[in-house]
């Protein structure tokens, strides 16, 4: 059930006025149903994978919680963790390692007797909802919370459908106390999140789904372009990615909203980053964070006596795992190991960059540091985007070398002119009501009408220009 589909906005729309209508567990136990059904309409064969996760990760926190020997707590810990990463790797990475291996085999002229399993469907979600019950059993080992008694509020945790097949990715720290209470009925916060949704909806079907079809035929046959075709199509690119997943992660925010939940913020304007550094402190901020928290900070301070060197070691460990967290494609890892490398240069750089920074005028320094940044991160968006390593050499070999005549470039960028100007008029509209930053006349109408007036425009615009064959959300591969 994808989120720019009928099917999910008639179930959203069945879902909240009886989740208000039930009190007490009765509610509780209405919202684990309608998430596991929303799983189900996506992935029905893997509800038994989910609910292993769930009670084995349920289980080992409660476990740990009533143990009072350290070394058993310790014990009972790794092996959560190694078995949700066991599971993990299984479902989504094992073909692809064993596939490499038998590469390297024929390589070399030597017998593989390794065969694949079977042909595996990536289940819907596992990255995300497999950190989660890691992060949540490491909390309860740590003490930054306690286990939660209650299975059908920790399923809930872990099964919420606004953040299930895509996120973020829930810390227990934040959603979870908030299930242990009973939300009420807010009109203004429902308000909010219907417009966020909104604006979840117009960054998805006009913006992403619209730009895909300028750059699908692009990264599918980069041959058979002009360079500067292929130029637009990685710029579009940038902005496409941005826009599906931070428009997941408006609708995911809007419909908790909707249901008196907050969940954590995925995105903070993350193209006008400084710095690459910067930037994966702005992009899917909820994976960062977690990449930080349960990988980056342990391993630093396990090797602190290294100094720097355990920076860098670090740096680059967590961003080769970041890279395969999105898939088993070696694409995948190159995009992890250019992220890693931009960021180890800047560690090493940083003491010049303060001397160069006190010697410019600090618009001249930000600005040129945004545009270097920028189209660093649009030029490692092409191995994030190409379905494998060979496609994506070919778009990066395409930009330098001359395809077919450039007949076909006024197509694209008018095509690319409309949309720029559709999302001009978008974000002067986000500017004008969200942030209340243009008029101090409008802003001094009630926010229902407001909201009103956001809404009707923007639903609008995605009448007149959404393309409505619904196409699925990039990050549910992941």
């Amino acid at each position: 059930m994808l989120f720019n589909s009928i099917s999910f906005l008639v179930f959203f729309a069945l879902v909240v006025p009886v989740f208000f209508l039930l009190r007490g567990k009765a509610r509780l136990l209405f919202l684990l149903a309608g998430s596991l059904f929303f799983y189900c309409c996506a992935e029905p064969k893997y509800l038994v994978l989910i609910g292993f996760s769930t009670l084995f990760s349920y289980f080992a926190a409660r476990s740990i919680s009533s143990v009072k020997e350290e070394r058993k707590k310790r014990r009972i810990m790794v092996l959560n963790v190694c078995v949700a990463l066991i599971v993990l790797f299984f479902f989504k990475y094992f073909n692809f390692f064993n596939d490499s291996l038998r590469s390297v085999f024929t390589y070399f002229h030597l017998h593989y007797p390794v065969p694949d399993l079977f042909n595996l469907v990536f289940p819907i979600g596992i990255s995300f909802y497999t950190f989660e019950t890691i992060s949540y059993v490491i909390d309860v080992f740590t003490g930054v919370r306690e286990a939660e008694k209650d299975l059908a509020v920790y399923a809930t945790y872990i099964a919420f459908f606004p953040k299930l097949l895509a996120g973020p990715i829930e810390q227990s720290t934040n959603l979870l106390p908030q299930l242990n209470t009973e939300t009420k009925f807010d009109q203004d916060r429902i308000i909010y999140g219907l417009t966020r949704m909104l604006w979840g909806f117009f960054k998805k079907v006009v913006i992403a789904d619209r730009l895909a079809l300028i750059i699908n035929p692009v990264f599918d046959s980069p041959s058979s372009y002009h360079p500067l075709t292929i130029l637009v199509g990685c710029y579009a690119t940038a902005m496409q990615v941005y826009c599906d997943f931070s428009g997941y992660s408006d609708i995911a925010i809007g419909a908790s909203k909707v249901l008196g939940y907050d969940i954590v913020e995925n995105f903070d304007q993350p193209f006008l980053s400084r710095s690459v550094g910067e930037f994966w402190r702005r992009w899917h901020m909820s994976l960062s964070f977690w990449l930080r928290d349960y990988l980056f900070n342990p391993i630093v301070y396990s090797r602190r006596k290294w100094g720097k060197y355990a920076l860098i070691i670090s740096t680059f460990i967590t961003f080769i795992l970041c890279g395969l967290w999105h898939g088993p494609r070696w694409s995948f890892v190159v995009f992890g190991l250019l992220q890693g490398l931009a960021i180890c240069l800047e560690l090493m750089l940083q003491p010049r960059r303060k001397k160069w920074a006190a010697r410019f005028p600090p618009f001249f320094y930000n600005t040129l540091s945004m545009f270097i940044t920028f189209h660093f991160t649009v030029f490692s968006f092409i191995f994030f985007r190409a379905k494998d390593l060979h496609s994506s050499l070919n778009v990066v070999y395409g930009l330098f070398h001359s395809g077919q005549p450039a007949g076909s470039v006024g197509s694209e960028l008018s095509g690319l002119g409309i949309l720029t100007i559709v999302i001009s008029l978008m974000m002067i509209l986000y500017m004008f009501v969200v942030e209340k930053r243009l008029s101090p006349t409008f802003n001094k109408l009630r926010y229902f009408r407001q909201s009103i007036v956001f809404g009707a425009i923007t639903l609008s615009l995605l009448l007149v220009f959404g393309y409505f064959d619904p196409q699925t959300f990039i990050y549910f591969q992941f």
